[in-house]
This record gives structure tokens, sequence and C-alpha cells, in this order.
């Protein structure tokens, strides 16, 4: 069957089922208002139940389309944050390696894939490894101070920004220490140097990126387990729970569902664009308003 006459055939069976919903309807409201004279309880609850029929199927269906599009759309998710990191790791196979690596990462953490997928691109982006444990350093330090996206993704910015230009300057220390990071102690350990020795080494630019790494290390041993620990919270059992769902979810969108409706849109653009260059689809659109009103 053509395209246009399958739509046309859809549109006028929508077309004859409202007029049979409606038909219904219009009847039981006639024969409620007949029997409203007789007996007034039985002809409302009548009119009643013919309202909660109709009622009862539209949030049916449009609950249906609510899954059906939830499948799609993490489907679509997912498959947008492996192309990401396969970008940024160089390939498709290394793109795979990364993305496992940080859904499991996320199982540990309170953050949300999308979370933790943001976190991973920053790092990387400046030149850090995130699987090397500086990610697990810094995502733990920000659940030690509290949590929170916003916070994390300064602290990654501070820590980054210092990396890839080879040093720390009072910028990236303010960034840190306005977060509630006490970037002094922790070189102070780190590095086994005084206050006033780090405060020099700052000041002459030698916390170079070996300082930095010592940085992340001691950062690490120091809030070792606070996400783990955040975990056990309601809202850090809240978020690995949504982030199961999501993940059968998109097993599901992987289990044909994807590729089902991706071949039926490339099969409808390809048809849409012979219905132009045929001219059929100015008459198509024109009997399907015509149709519709």
């Amino acid at each position: 069957m053509a395209l246009k006459d399958t739509a046309l055939t859809i549109v006028l069976k929508a077309k004859d089922l409202t007029k049979g919903v409606l038909g219904k309807f219009k009847r039981n409201i006639n024969e409620a208002d007949t029997a409203a004279t007789k007996t007034a309880g039985g002809g409302m609850a009548k009119l009643a139940k013919s309202i909660g029929g109709v009622v009862a199927a539209a949030i049916g269906v449009a609950a249906i389309k609510t899954a059906f599009l939830s499948v799609l759309q993490t489907g679509d998710k997912f498959e947008k944050l492996g192309i990401q990191l396969a970008t940024l790791t160089g390939s498709v196979e290394n793109g795979e390696k990364a993305f496992a690596w940080v859904r499991e990462f996320t199982k540990e953490t309170p953050l949300q894939l999308a979370d933790t997928t943001k976190a991973f691109v920053q790092l990387k982006a400046f030149g850090i490894d995130p699987m090397n444990g500086s990610l697990q350093a810094v995502v733990d330090q920000n659940e030690a101070l509290g949590g929170g996206t916003e916070r994390l993704t300064s602290l990654l910015l501070a820590v980054g920004k210092a990396f890839s230009k080879g040093k720390v300057e009072a910028e990236e220390w303010n960034m840190l220490t306005e977060r509630g990071v006490n970037v002094s102690a922790l070189f102070q350990k780190a590095l086994g140097k005084s206050e006033q020795e780090i405060l020099a080494m700052r000041t002459a630019g030698e916390l170079g990126r070996v300082e930095i790494e010592k940085l992340l290390e001691t950062m690490g041993e120091e809030n070792a387990g606070a996400a783990a620990r955040n975990m056990e919270t309601l809202s850090g059992l809240m978020s690995n729970l949504k982030d199961s769902w999501e993940g059968f979810l998109n097993t599901i969108a992987n289990s044909g569902a994807m590729d089902t409706v991706r071949a039926q849109l490339q099969r409808l653009a390809e048809r849409i664009v012979q219905l132009q260059e045929s001219g059929q689809l100015d008459v198509w659109a024109k009997k399907v308003s015509e149709a519709m009103v």
C-alpha cells in the first residue's frame, strides 16, 4: 500500500473511531437525560461511567506513549554519550571501554551517568587521565564537602586549568579554597613542606604538573570512600535507582526498538523525498487536510 494511502486510511479510521466514541457518548447523554426524569441517580451514574471510559482510554494511550518515548530517548542519550567518548578517546573501541568504565564508576557515586560523563570529559580535555584515580579523588573531595554537580564542576575546572597551564596560580588556588578545599594543607602533606614553602613555590610557579598529581593523590587518600558512603543516603539510593532504571530502558532500546524506529524513519524520509519530487506530496497533504477538517 502506498504511503499516502496508508496515511489516509489511518486518518479516516481515526475519524470514524472518533465519531463512534462521540456518538456513543451523545447517546449516553440522551439516555441519561431521559433516565433523569425517572431516577436522577441512575442517569448520572451511567453518564459518569461513559465519561470515565473516555478519560481512562485517553490516560492509557498517554501512558503508553510516554513509556515508548522514554525508551527511545534513553537509548538516544546513551548513544550520544558513547559518540562523545569515542570522539574524545580517538576510536570507537576506546570510547566503548571509557563508557563501560564511566558506567561502573557511576554505580559507586551519587552522580548520574550524564554528570559522570561530563566530569570524565572535563578532566580528559585538560590532559588528565580520569581513570588513574584523579576523577575518584575529586569526586570524593566534592562529596566530603557536601556534594553537588556545581561544586564538582568548579573543582574539576580549577584542577584542570592548573594542569593544562603546568602550574597552580592564585586563580586556581582561590577557586579551590572558595569551595572548601584546604589546598595549603593538602600540598603540605603531599610534598612534605611547610605552609611558607608551599606559598613560596606557588609564587615562583613551582607547583607544576608533578605536584598537582601528588595533590590529587593526597586528596584521594584524605577523602577515600566519601562518595561510597553518600550512596547510603536517601539521595544516593535514589540516584542509584535512577541509573539502574535508565540502564534497563537502554537495554530495551538496544534490543531492537531503536533499530526498528531508525529503519522506519529512514524509509519514511526517503518516501517523503520521492513524494516531493513527484508532486504527490501536495496532493496527499491536501487530502489529509480535507479529512482532518
